[in-house]
């Protein structure tokens, strides 16, 4: 009778959650993104599955142009020809060995960079840990497809290095952002320049927009070289991607002439070329609307650094 009614109970929500069925899915990143952590911000708009797949091979063609191919371990080879002709009792052993080292190599494929769970939708975290800096990819990918004019991306919209990650609160921003842009600001023989402080916040109510911004700036300014804000194109951006309770910090070139770092956008203007093939020039009605964005973008900017930069 025990049995009989076991069988007619319906399950507690809680079975699910805690270890039912639906625990073991395949394809869950259970890492998240977090302090410590370097690599690249991806945004899509059509799912982050294909996003990451199409990641792992642009990020991985270019950091092979870049710093030449991942070296393999030596122990990682196929089977020889002495094994291939041992005794039957062997063989089982041998193909064993031989579908481990299979799985070490794909394994392996995947050390330079690894999709981490950014905690927001459509955006997509790539972790690496042998790259020495994700900024130098990036621009160089980026650089690569505005002179070739050639689409490299259909799932990808945004490529942001991250080379720093803390957390996000302005006590510990304060903390580590004088020594993080300290090479490109306060080092030994650096110029004045221009900057701006580019700033995203997602799934994050405890942090304000203004209060990191003059934050930064103040940080950047406060030194005896004499730094400039400049909005429109300036020769240094200081990225900032807030993401849940963790904040990505960046300091890249270039970053209105390549668009912003939009893959898109860098091709013609936002052209809707395949992948591979040379884009078509966007339509009057997209560039203006671009502009648009850009324009109502710079006057909040504008607003919030007007104490700092004392115009």
């Amino acid at each position: 009778m025990s049995d009989q009614k076991s069988k007619g109970k319906k399950r507690s929500k809680a079975f699910y959650v805690q270890g039912g069925g639906s625990a073991n899915k395949r394809g869950r990143r259970e890492t998240f993104i977090d302090v410590g952590m370097m690599g690249f911000i991806l945004t899509c708009n059509r799912g982050e599955q294909p996003c990451i797949r199409e990641a792992h091979c642009l990020l991985g063609e270019y950091a092979d142009k870049l710093y030449g191919p991942e070296k393999m371990d030596a122990g990682n080879v196929g089977c020889s020809d002495n094994e291939s002709n041992s005794d039957p009792d062997d063989i089982e052993a041998s193909l064993k060995k031989e579908v481990a080292q299979i799985k070490q190599k794909r394994a392996q494929k995947q050390t330079r960079f690894e999709a981490v769970n950014s905690g927001a939708k459509n955006v997509v975290f790539m972790r690496t840990k042998t790259l020495p800096d994700p900024t130098e990819l990036v621009h160089h990918l980026l650089t690569d497809i505005a002179t070739t004019q050639t689409s490299k991306s259909t799932h990808i919209i945004r490529m942001l290095p991250v080379n720093l990650t803390c957390r996000a609160t302005t006590d510990d921003i304060s903390k580590h952002v004088p020594e993080f842009v300290h090479p490109y600001f306060h080092a030994e023989g650096v110029e004045p320049t221009t900057f701006a402080v580019k700033i995203k916040i997602r799934n994050n109510n405890a942090v304000q927009r203004d209060e990191v911004i003059k934050l930064i700036a103040g940080i950047v300014m406060g030194k005896e070289i004499e730094h400039k804000v400049h909005l429109d194109d300036p020769e240094l951006a200081v990225i900032v991607e807030i993401i849940r309770n963790v904040c990505c910090l960046s300091v890249v070139k270039d970053f209105n002439k390549l668009k912003r770092y939009n893959l898109h956008e860098v091709v013609c203007n936002g052209g809707t070329a395949v992948p591979g093939r040379s884009a078509k020039k966007a339509s009057p009605k997209k560039e203006a609307d671009q502009d648009t964005l850009n324009a109502d973008e710079s006057v909040q900017q504008t607003d919030s650094v007007k104490d700092v930069s004392g115009s």
